[in-house]
């Protein structure tokens, strides 16, 4: 009887090891989407960046020609 035991045990286990794995993988999928994300939103910050210190030059070139 120990043996059935086993194996109704071990029948149960698998299928919550394999939901298991699939919730670690949906993890790891969001977290990988939302790493990508930050990543855009970072790259997007420094283009805003680039070009705010680009118009902060043109300006202080203007008011200097203007002089």
């Amino acid at each position: 009887m120990g043996k059935e035991e086993n194996k109704e045990n071990r029948i149960e286990y698998l299928p919550s090891s394999a939901k298991n794995r699939k919730n670690v993988s949906d993890s790891f999928l969001s977290l990988s989407e939302q790493k990508l994300e930050l990543v855009k939103l970072q790259k997007l910050s420094l283009e805003m960046d680039i070009e705010h210190k680009k118009n902060v030059q043109i300006n202080k070139y203007s008011s200097l020609k203007s002089w």
